[in-house]
């Protein structure tokens, strides 16, 4: 599961990377498929698991 998360997150910088320095409509529209995407696989008791190392 962690490195579903990892992909995830240099998925989203690297298109964050893009859309800094090119300001250009595909790379915004990466990044917004991106955090939207990972907001959808995302269980919402995860942060809480994180913070507080309980499970359900």
């Amino acid at each position: 599961m962690l490195a579903a998360y990892i992909i995830a997150t240099v998925a989203a910088a690297a298109t964050w990377s893009l859309d800094r320095h090119t300001g250009r409509f595909a790379p915004r529209f990466l990044l917004v498929t991106a955090l939207l995407g990972g907001l959808g696989v995302l269980d919402w008791f995860d942060p809480f698991t994180l913070l507080t190392g309980v499970t359900r």
